[in-house]
């Protein structure tokens, strides 16, 4: 049972390496008696009896991730993330908190929140929290 051309045509068929094709044990039978055609080939490839080996290795995410560290950082802090996109950023973050706690507080409290997370004095969720508490409207 030797399929090492059956393994190269299907490599061509599916435009990857030798090495990356795979023969399911259960199908082997199958692989075997199929005439040694492209379209026979593509049929088995269709049917799963040949598939592609799963991708080894690190993702681009994790590779992007592993280079963060500050020995690997040029240029200023407002080079890589700008002043305004971090405060635009923030902003959200904390007004949709706020939205979220709507239904607990009342109408002066939010806005007077409101206010303070624009102006810049509330700048996290623990200090807009805080603030809440710490309110008596």
């Amino acid at each position: 049972m030797q399929l090492r051309n059956k393994r190269a045509l299907a490599a061509k068929v599916m435009k990857i390496g030798k090495n990356k094709v795979r023969f399911d044990t259960k199908r082997l039978d199958s692989v075997d008696e199929a005439a040694f055609t492209r379209v026979a080939i593509r049929r088995l490839v269709n049917d799963g009896s040949i598939y592609r080996s799963r991708e080894k290795g690190q993702t681009k995410v994790g590779k992007a991730r592993k280079r963060r560290g500050e020995g690997s950082r040029k240029g200023k802090k407002g080079a890589r993330l700008g002043r305004k996109e971090r405060w635009v950023s923030q902003v959200r973050t904390l007004r949709a908190y706020l939205k979220g706690q709507k239904p607990n507080v009342n109408r002066a409290l939010y806005w007077k929140a409101y206010g303070k997370i624009k102006g810049g004095e509330i700048r996290t969720i623990r200090r807009l929290k805080a603030f809440m508490e710490g309110s008596n409207l």
